[in-house]
C-alpha cells in the first residue's frame, strides 16, 4: 500500500494494516469531527453542556470550553485577554483540534461565574460548572471520545461496512493501533513544527526562524502563501509584516521583532511563548518516535510483541501505563501473555536528556535513525532555551481503541458516508485510526 508523501514527512512510512481502505474525505463540515474530553474522575465535556447551579469550593472555576476553528493556545490567550487576567492562570488538560468542534475542561483562578457568562467570543462557548481546589492539568485527563463522519466514499454501503470491519479486526490482532503521532502534532495544513524543533535543538536559530516564517504550504490560503513567498524572495521583514494576515499571530510577533532587530534570530525565538517553543521541540521528539515505530513495523514480524531489550509498559484497567520495564529474555513468555491480555504493551522512547534509546534489536534501529539525524539525547538540553528542554520519556507504541461503533453508513449525493464513534486514551490521535481505515491518497 502506497503511503502519501505527507505521511513520510512526519515519520509515518508504513501502515499497520494490509486492508485497501475505504477512501473518502473528512472535515468536509465542522460537525464532521467532534471531540469530547474525558477526565479520570468520570467527567465528560460534552459539546452541549447544561448550565446549572455552580457547586463545589475552591479558588479555581472549572468550565467547559466548546470551540470551533480555534487553536487551543490562542483561545486560552483570548479568554485571558477578555477577562483581563494572565493567560498562565487559565489551565487546560489537553490540546484539541482546531478544525473541529471540541469540548474540553478548563479552569481559571479567581474569576466569578458571572464574568464567564458575560464573555462573547466568536466560535467559542464557555460554561462554568463548579468551583474546585486544584486547577485542571494533563494529570486529570483520561482521553477523548470522537464522533467522526467520513464523506464522499466511492464504495457501496456493504463494501464500506466490510472494509471497516476488516481493518478493525486486523488492528485487534495487535491489541490496538500503531500509536503514531498524527498530522495535527506537526501542523495539519503546514507540517513544520518538527522541522522548526529540529533546528532549535541543533542551535540553528536562523534556519528555525526561516522555516517558521517562509515555508510555503499548498494547503494555506492564497494571501498567506503570497506573504511567505514574498519573504522567502526578499527577506524584507517590514514588507512581509504588511502582507501577513493578522490571524497569524506568532508569525507577526516574529516579523515585528526582525523588522527592528534584523538577524537577531535568537531574540526572535525568545519573543515567542515558551509553550510554543516546547511544542516545536516536542514535535521533533514525536517525529523521531514515528520513525522508530515505522522501522519496527517494516523490519519485524509481530512488531507488537516484546523482544529482549524492548521497553514494556504495564497497563492499568483503563489502558493507561503505570510502570515501565525493560524486557529480558527469561521473561518474554510472561510479557507476551500480558500483551495478549491487554495488560502490557511495547513502549518506545521519546528521546530527551534523561531518556536513552531501547536496547537490543530495537535499540539498533533507534541509534541508526539518530545517526542519520545527526542528533544525540544531550541535544535536547536546548542550551539556548533551557525553558524548552526536553527530558524525554516513554510512550506506548500500540494503543487500544475503545467503544468503537459504526453509527451509520448511508448514501449522500451518489456517494457513501460513514459515521463512526470511538474513544482513545490521552496522547493518541483519531486521525491515526482514520488513516488505517481510509488509506487516503491525499490526507
Amino acid at each position: 500500500m502506497k503511503v502519501p508523501e505527507i505521511d513520510k514527512q512526519i515519520g509515518m512510512h508504513v501502515y499497520l494494516t494490509k486492508t485497501k481502505g475505504i477512501g473518502g474525505k473528512i472535515r468536509r463540515k465542522l460537525e464532521d469531527f467532534i471531540v469530547e474530553e474525558l477526565l479520570l474522575n468520570g467527567a465528560i465535556a460534552r459539546i452541549n453542556p447544561k448550565i446549572g447551579e455552580i457547586g463545589g469550593e475552591g479558588s479555581h472555576l472549572l468550565c467547559i470550553l466548546v470551540k470551533k476553528n480555534w487553536d487551543t493556545l490562542l483561545i486560552i490567550r483570548e479568554i485571558a485577554r477578555r477577562l483581563g487576567v494572565d493567560p498562565k492562570i487559565v489551565k487546560y488538560a489537553g490540546l484539541k483540534d482546531a478544525k473541529a468542534i471540541t469540548a474540553q475542561h478548563i479552569s481559571i483562578r479567581g474569576v466569578k461565574p458571572e464574568q464567564i457568562l458575560k464573555l462573547n467570543i466568536k466560535n467559542a462557548e464557555i460554561t462554568p460548572i463548579a468551583l474546585v481546589k486544584k486547577p485542571v492539568s494533563s494529570q486529570a485527563l483520561l482521553g477523548n471520545r470522537f464522533t467522526i463522519t467520513i464523506r464522499e466514499i466511492d464504495q457501496e454501503r456493504v463494501e464500506v461496512e466490510e472494509g471497516i470491519a476488516q481493518t478493525m479486526e486486523e488492528i485487534s490482532t495487535y491489541g490496538g493501533m500503531a500509536n503514531f503521532f498524527s498530522y495535527q502534532r506537526f501542523g495539519a495544513f503546514r507540517p513544520i513544527t518538527h522541522l522548526v524543533g529540529r533546528q532549535i535543538v541543533k542551535g540553528n536559530y536562523e534556519e528555525a526562524v526561516r522555516i517558521l516564517l517562509a515555508y510555503v504550504s499548498p494547503y494555506e490560503t492564497e494571501n498567506v502563501r503570497k506573504a511567505r513567498e514574498f519573504l522567502a524572495e526578499t527577506w524584507d521583514y517590514s514588507g512581509a509584516l504588511k502582507l501577513m494576515p493578522k490571524s497569524l499571530y506568532y508569525e507577526r510577533i516574529a516579523l515585528k521583532w526582525l523588522a527592528s532587530h534584523p538577524n537577531d534570530y535568537y531574540g526572535c525565538l525568545k519573543r515567542l511563548p515558551t509553550k510554543l517553543l516546547r511544542l516545536f521541540v516536542h514535535a521533533y521528539q514525536a517525529y523521531l518516535f514515528n520513525k522508530f515505530l515505522s522501522q519496527r513495523l517494516v523490519q519485524m514480524d509481530e512488531p507488537h510483541m516484546p523482544r529482549p531489550g524492548d521497553y514494556i509498559a504495564l497497563l492499568d484497567q483503563r489502558g493507561l501505563p503505570h510502570t515501565y520495564l525493560t524486557a529480558r529474555k527469561a521473561e518474554l513468555n510472561e510479557l507476551k501473555s500480558l500483551v495478549k491480555e491487554g495488560k502490557a504493551c511495547l513502549a518506545l522512547p521519546l528521546i530527551g536528556t534523561k531518556q536513552a534509546t531501547s536496547s537490543g534489536e530495537q535499540g539498533e534501529i533507534e541509534r541508526e535513525i539518530l545517526e542519520q539525524e545527526k542528533i544525540e539525547p544531550s541535544n535536547f538540553k536546548v542550551a539556548g532555551f533551557p525553558e524548552a528542554r526536553a527530558l524525554g520519556g516513554l510512550r506506548p507504541a500500540f494503543t487500544p481503541i475503545k467503544d468503537f461503533q459504526v453509527v451509520a453508513v448511508c448514501q449522500e449525493r451518489g456517494k457513501t458516508q460513514a459515521k463512526i464513534q470511538f474513544t482513545l486514551i490521552k496522547g493518541s490521535y483519531a486521525t491515526t485510526l482514520l488513516r488505517e481505515l481510509m488509506k487516503p491518497e491525499n490526507p
